[in-house]
């Protein structure tokens, strides 16, 4: 057994207790195949060629800043916590600590280079959305934001936004793109757009998968869409 300290980590939390932790356990998004070794020694949720693991974010440790710990079998067992409890324990922090947000990428543009007003987080409008080519999902503070994609009925709600659908494009494990499917771009082009920039523009540690998605409406869930798919050029780690 690994050698954890039995000792208060931040303000009042032991490690070796589920009931002091559990309000500070979130979910990640990562790609299955890329960390298959990894996962071997954690808890983990599929989710097409993706899987939920589960972490520790302390809470602030003053200048020293936040710290985090992805949870492992061990620890899960010395817990004696099942998958399932860890999963909607996680999802349900997640929604409340990190609440998924959807923002126009020309918007944030214009707040990054010209200082312009805040992109609002276009879930907390009631009207669906007939403007903008892309938009990025993620959570508040755009860290492991690709995890709102396991939010209980995110993407439904995102869906009543577009009407005739959208893509998802998985920037990285922080973020996601939402391409309306209006905009009339092919997912085989959009495959092939992502897998070039996870070569090129994000850390390999960071990147979350090289398919495009879209919401099944009829399952309600998440799938992947075939011809986006390069078999010849699929991850590896």
């Amino acid at each position: 057994m690994a050698n954890y300290e039995c000792q208060e980590i931040a303000q009042g939390i032991d490690l070796m207790r589920y009931e002091s932790v559990k309000d500070y356990i979130e979910p990640v998004l990562i790609n299955t195949k890329a960390n298959q070794r990894a996962l071997s020694q954690m808890p983990h949720e599929k989710m097409e060629d993706l899987s939920i693991i589960y972490k520790v974010v302390f809470p602030s440790l003053g200048e020293n800043g936040s710290a985090s710990m992805k949870i492992t079998n061990e620890l899960a067992g010395l817990w004696g916590v099942q998958l399932q409890e860890l999963h909607e324990t996680a999802l349900e922090n997640g929604v409340r600590r990190k609440p998924a947000v959807l923002q126009d990428v020309d918007k944030i543009m214009s707040e990054i280079y010209f200082h312009d007003v805040a992109a609002e987080n276009l879930l907390e409008q009631a009207d669906t959305i007939s403007y903008g080519e892309m938009f990025v999902l993620s959570n508040a503070d755009r860290m492991d934001g690709a995890a709102v994609l396991a939010y209980p009925d995110l993407l439904k709600q995102v869906d009543e936004k577009f009407d005739g659908g959208f893509y998802i494009l998985p920037s990285s494990i922080h973020e996601c793109l939402v391409v309306p499917k209006r905009q009339g771009i092919s997912p085989k082009e959009l495959g092939k757009m992502v897998r070039e920039v996870n070569a090129t523009e994000v850390d390999r540690q960071e990147v979350l998968s090289d398919r495009v998605y879209e919401f099944d409406r009829e399952r309600n869930c998440l799938c992947q869409v075939a011809v986006s798919i390069d078999r010849g050029r699929e991850m590896e780690r």
